[in-house]
């Protein structure tokens, strides 16, 4: 897998890279709980929580916070589908509080700690079943994390982008090894901002969400699939181009994703999702260029008036990618284009069940008629 981060199978911490506090000490890796999934992990996503910004009397609200999003995540079309070969660690570590600077490009920068009142009856039932343990807690006091965060990085106009710092990147890894293994690092980040990120690079796919939303069942796993649709290869499909203002800081283009791109010749050769396009009345066509937005780019169809309770248009529709020309979405929707949207568009579906069935992560679909969360599965 592109990015993977492939660690021990043994619940054992990893050397301290160079830049590693001194006071770092593997015998002093915090408590591992596996909250989700019991899949041999050489056949499964295995995904690591680790909290950013709470102190140790707010580790209650990350435990909850954590298992609420995971569990809901797990209804989410594909990964309902996926679930049984899921697995997902949480680490419980506290930290000191989360600073951010005063002001971003002359804009007051909040990032409160979200409110979680109305949660404390729904957290104390899952307070009683915490997860399996993964290695027994040390006597010794619990490592410290200090994401070292960066409120504004790459010259963003705004607060809500949150990110580690180079040194915060280098206390992620060591504290993510202390997880069975781990192919995805999810971040959850003390803060009610609507914030956050993903990314597949060289080390490990690393996601970035913060508490906003999480609180509320309609909500509370929406930021979350976004960015962890980043980490696994989705590209946004908006085509505002203010969220990389250093254009040399713009991601890399990947053919094979949720987006394509012209040629030369302002045509597409290829398109993954070539064989779902549809027309209104629910048979297969080529896929058309459709048109998403009035931009003065390449001529395209209406995109709209499709027969009541037909299929939504799934075509060429122009602007992704942070451009409104030259790129193409499969349709007018997506939580890729925007992080409200309820499902992902059936491009991103296709993509991320491939992924998930192909060789490097091998996942096996639930037995059929069984979907959503799955218990950890305690050993004796």
């Amino acid at each position: 897998m592109t990015g993977a981060l492939v660690l021990a199978a043994a619940a054992a911490c990893l050397p301290a890279p160079d830049g590693w506090p001194e006071s770092f000490r593997p015998e002093a890796c915090p408590q591992v709980y596996r909250i989700h999934g019991n899949a041999p992990s050489e056949r499964a996503l295995n995904i690591v929580v680790m909290p950013a910004g709470f102190t140790a009397e707010e580790l209650p609200t990350f435990r909850c916070a954590a298992r609420l999003m995971v569990d809901k995540l797990m209804t989410f079309a594909p990964f309902d589908r996926y679930a049984c070969s899921i697995n997902v660690y949480r680490i419980d570590l506290a930290s000191p509080p989360m600073t951010v600077p005063a002001k971003c490009s002359g804009r007051d920068c909040e990032h409160a700690k979200v409110a979680w009142d109305g949660k404390a009856e729904e957290c104390r039932q899952l307070e009683s079943s915490p997860g399996c343990p993964e290695r027994p807690l040390d006597a010794a006091p619990c490592l410290e994390l200090d994401l070292d965060v960066d409120a504004c990085p790459l010259s963003a106009p705004v607060c809500r982008v949150i990110w580690p710092s180079g040194k915060g990147m280098l206390r992620i890894w060591p504290v993510a090894a202390c997880a069975p293994e781990a192919n995805v690092v999810l971040v959850l980040v003390n803060s009610e901002e609507w914030a956050g990120g993903g990314i597949e690079d060289d080390h490990s796919r690393l996601v970035v969400t913060t508490m906003c939303g999480i609180d509320a069942a309609g909500t509370r796993s929406l930021l979350l699939a976004h960015e962890l649709g980043h980490a696994l290869g989705l590209f946004d499909e908006y085509f505002d181009g203010s969220a990389f203002v250093d254009g040399g800081q713009e991601p890399s283009f990947h053919a094979g994703r949720n987006i394509v791109k012209a040629g030369p010749d302002g045509k597409v050769a290829t398109n993954p999702w070539a064989a779902l396009c549809l027309n209104e009345q629910g048979g297969s066509e080529p896929c058309r260029v459709r048109c998403r937005q009035n931009d003065g780019c390449t001529p395209c169809e209406e995109a709209y008036g499709a027969a009541a309770g037909a299929p939504p248009l799934v075509g060429l529709f122009e602007g992704g990618f942070y451009a409104a020309c030259g790129y193409y979405a499969a349709t007018t929707y997506c939580r890729m284009l925007n992080p409200n949207d309820t499902t992902y568009c059936p491009a991103c579906n296709l993509y991320l069940t491939e992924l998930f069935g192909g060789q490097d992560l091998r996942m096996q679909r639930c037995p059929e008629g069984q979907t959503g969360p799955v218990p950890a599965g305690c050993a004796e």
